[in-house]
């Protein structure tokens, strides 16, 4: 969670000198798709419904396997010095954000329950927080000559190698876990199962009042 919200959020506080380098020192370029950046990063909230439908279907391991390709496509668009290319970045980053903080919740509900999930989540935001102020440092020395290749260089190997080593992780942590979808079917045919059972039963025991209905009947007859 540090290393990613790191990235994140130098990425956010140095996009519009990085679109300026893109756009080879041509301001205007770099104002607009500085603009557009800032358009496209809201719409992130669009992946929510992706992030539910992944993690209720397939399970909480893809999503943070989904996590860390976005992290990756990221970085690499990143390094790629085509100024039109980058909408493809904002996109990536963007799904990036969304899938770091869904699953880095979703992940301490599961892993520590409700009980003291304010307290902890609390408590890796501020260790994430505080070591993004890093990122001032980094700037001022990390970034040559303002040419951000060194540090979108760096952020492709932490993202990937961070990323990759976590989804293999929780993988192996999760792999006896249930989609919510497959344990919301399973308890629906395991009730139904249980309504057929007593359904028989009642049958049965109609049948067995009706035998014994049968002789009082004929000693009164």
């Amino acid at each position: 969670m540090s290393t990613n919200l790191f990235f994140l959020n130098f990425y956010i506080g140095n996009v519009a000198d990085q679109m300026f380098q893109q756009a080879d020192g041509e301001q205007v370029n770099a104002h607009h798709y500085t603009t557009i950046f800032t358009t496209i990063l809201p719409l992130g909230a669009l992946a929510i419904p992706v992030y539910g439908w992944a993690t209720d279907r397939l399970g909480l391991p893809i999503a943070v396997i989904m996590s860390t390709l976005f992290g990756i496509a990221f970085s690499v668009t990143c390094l790629i010095q085509d100024l039109s290319l980058q909408l493809l970045t904002f996109i990536f980053y963007s799904l990036f954000r969304t899938f770091v903080f869904a699953t880095f919740f979703s992940l301490v509900a599961k892993e520590f329950g409700y009980s003291s999930f304010g307290v902890l989540s609390g408590l890796i935001l501020f260790v994430a927080g505080a070591a993004c102020l890093l990122q001032y440092p980094v700037r001022e020395y990390g970034v040559p000559n303002e040419n951000f290749d060194l540090i979108n260089t760096t952020q492709l190997g932490v993202v990937a190698i961070v990323g990759i080593a976590f989804s293999i992780y929780i993988t192996i942590h999760l792999r006896d876990s249930t989609p919510a979808t497959v344990k919301r079917k399973k308890v629906e045919l395991e009730k139904k199962e249980k309504e057929k059972k007593k359904g028989g039963y009642g049958s049965m025991g109609d049948l067995k009042r009706q035998k014994k209905a049968v002789p009082s009947s004929k000693r009164k007859s």
